[in-house]
């Protein structure tokens, strides 16, 4: 997330965050306090106050070098890659499930349960458990009159397992027609 935008959507400069939050004592707050402290100084007016929060929160963090980009709250990584697909929510999951129902590894980590799915009026999710606490997970939302599929590792334990992740799930994505 980039500080520009998080100062455009907010209305509040990056340098008051900043600014707010090491006066708050941030530097030695946790993530889940750094987000309820943002959300205090979001305008009412802002969009999805409690996302922007997050967004303020893992922003500082990465200034603070308290994590880099990808990084959890919880120390592991996370890697996500998308691509847009022509047609509904239903055909674009039905494609990815398609695309991986024969296929019992991701990225080098055998599935250790049968993936589940869930949908909402908005959105179609798919998830698979992976050996070692890894995560795989599909998620469909519309942009238009087209499809976005997202697929995240998540659980991930280095930057270096991150970066391989992403070159997986992009070849794995540009597979699918």
């Amino acid at each position: 997330m980039s500080t520009d935008a998080i100062a455009k959507a907010t209305g509040v400069s990056w340098a008051d965050w900043v600014t707010y939050l090491d006066g708050i004592g941030g530097r030695d707050h946790a993530h889940a306090a750094l987000a309820a402290a943002a959300q205090q100084l979001l305008p009412e007016a802002t969009a999805s106050r409690a996302w922007w929060s997050q967004a303020v929160a893992v922003a500082y963090e990465q200034h603070i070098e308290r994590r880099v980009p990808g990084q959890r709250a919880d120390g592991t990584y996370e890697v996500a890659v998308s691509r847009t697909f022509p047609g509904s929510l239903d055909d674009t999951l039905g494609a990815w499930i398609a695309h991986v129902e024969d296929r019992d590894t991701f990225s080098g980590r055998e599935l250790s349960d049968s993936p589940t799915t869930s949908d909402t009026d908005k959105w179609r999710r798919w998830r698979g458990k992976l050996e070692g606490g890894r995560v795989i997970g599909a998620e469909v939302g519309a942009r238009n009159d087209k499809s976005v599929l997202t697929v995240t590792l998540s659980k991930l334990a280095s930057t270096d397992e991150k970066d391989n992740a992403r070159a997986f799930l992009k070849s794995l994505l540009a597979e699918m027609h």
